[in-house]
């Protein structure tokens, strides 16, 4: 009986296809997993990069724009305007913005109003209409992990003329409770509605204008061993430096942090790196932000 069977040249025939095809399919394959892999890191680093942004855009927006500096590795220190772009830190002190909301649930006034005028029965004191400062310390309190309350706060008068490179305690210098700074110490009266000067030092000779921010925090974003931190919960009219508060990690692999301001506008950058798994070089991005 005569049974048909595969020749010799067939069968390599059908091998050389199946490793033509097996040739491309495999590279078609790695192909769509390096896409994969680069699609799904630049996400992620869009993604980290926009977070570290917004962390930072969210208190930067409500800082004492006068008080804003720029710092470098060494220590030295200079306003932001006037900033050399080798510097790697930028610091400011922030508003209570969170007591200025207000703190209790459905509240419909501040805990501080912004508004302040002489005590005319005492010329001492500083008045503060619609303003509840138990309340006020209370909230600074949690805010501050119970390290500080109102009385190691400071107000800031706004317009008033400051110099940001003397008026604000950067050189880690406390001020000891003297009121001839654009930050004045303020403590609790047994008024709600008072701040008592700090210390033995009165508020006498110190020109007081009709608003106000109060601040019990400054901050600052630091950018060292390619990471970039954000330090808060120091407070330089006491002599603290951003090394003595409280710090959380923004995002990693960061090898350029800059900025530049524009009058009161402050413009940041952030741009990232992330080597594949390919070998092929790093992939990066920058991403920017103005805040006002």
């Amino acid at each position: 009986m005569f049974k048909r069977a595969f020749t010799m040249i067939e069968l390599i025939f059908v091998i050389v296809v199946i490793g033509i095809i097996s040739k491309f399919g495999i590279e078609i394959l790695l192909n769509s997993y390096e896409n994969y892999v680069i699609s799904a890191t630049q996400s992620r680093l869009q993604s980290q990069s926009e977070s570290a942004l917004t962390q930072i855009a969210a208190r930067l927006q409500y800082r004492i724009k006068e008080s804003t500096i720029a710092r470098d590795a060494a220590g030295t220190y200079r306003s932001v305007q006037g900033a050399l772009g080798t510097e790697t830190i930028l610091e400011w002190i922030g508003s209570d913005i969170e007591g200025w909301r207000g703190s209790t649930v459905g509240a419909t006034t501040p805990n501080w109003s912004g508004f302040i005028d002489w005590n005319a029965s005492n010329p001492n004191m500083l008045k503060t209409l619609r303003t509840n400062t138990a309340t006020t310390s209370a909230l600074i309190k949690v805010l501050s992990n119970n390290a500080v309350d109102i009385n190691s706060s400071a107000i800031h008068f706004i317009g008033a003329n400051s110099n940001a490179l003397t008026e604000y305690g950067w050189d880690g210098i406390a001020f000891g409770g003297d009121q001839n700074h654009s930050m004045h110490e303020i403590g609790i009266n047994l008024n709600p509605d008072e701040f008592l000067p700090s210390g033995a030092i009165n508020f006498a000779g110190v020109d007081v204008w009709e608003y106000y921010q109060l601040s019990w925090s400054a901050y600052a974003i630091v950018h060292a061993n390619n990471q970039l931190r954000l330090y808060y919960n120091y407070r330089p009219w006491l002599g603290e430096t951003y090394l003595q508060g409280s710090n959380q990690l923004l995002m990693e692999d960061v090898d350029t942090f800059g900025f530049l301001s524009i009058d009161t506008m402050i413009k940041i950058q952030i741009c990232v790196t992330d080597s594949n798994t390919f070998n092929e070089g790093a992939y990066s991005i920058c991403k920017e932000k103005t805040i006002f």
